[in-house]
């Protein structure tokens, strides 16, 4: 008995058909990674404009009050709402002293549900609890201010503004 394979012809079409097969799903694959890149990228490149077009605050008056709370003032001088920031605080040697993450609710003084409004100042004393190692704060910094911008919370990690103490 002789044994005969598959002709040439099938094996031919078989051969393009399991590549086309298997191409199309690398093409699948590869087409949605690049999409949730693409995405991904244009979400933070818009979240970086809006942080550079649309906020621009002024830090001062940096005190230290009875207590070792440090008073300082904030100026909005954009349309975004704030919604919370970072304060560090720095001793007389520079040395790193405190860390201070201030929310909406904290800013929120008058019950209105809006941090720092468009073109609004705040004047607020941090710590909320005094802390007696403050007693000769230097400098403090805010940093990574979160914005409202059409409802969504955008923060701002490359954002930060530094005063003295007097």
């Amino acid at each position: 008995m002789k044994k005969r394979g598959i002709s040439p012809l099938i094996a031919t079409i078989l051969l393009i058909g399991f590549t086309v097969g298997l191409a199309m799903l690398v093409f699948t694959w590869g087409g949605g990674l690049f999409r949730d890149i693409t995405e991904s990228t244009e979400t933070q490149a818009t979240d970086q404009l809006v942080c550079v077009n649309d906020l621009s605050l002024v830090l001062s008056g940096c005190d230290v009050e009875q207590g070792g709370q440090v008073s300082y003032t904030i100026e909005n001088k954009k349309s975004t709402e704030i919604e919370g920031y970072i304060l560090r605080i720095y001793n007389g040697n520079d040395n790193y002293v405190a860390t201070v993450t201030v929310t909406k609710q904290m800013l929120d003084t008058d019950g209105d549900g809006i941090g720092i409004g468009g073109f609004g100042i705040v004047s607020r004393a941090d710590p909320e609890s005094p802390d007696s190692s403050l007693t000769s704060p230097k400098r403090i910094e805010l940093l990574n201010p979160q914005i409202n911008k059409d409802g969504k919370t955008i923060a701002c990690p490359d954002f930060t503004k530094e005063t003295t103490c007097s």
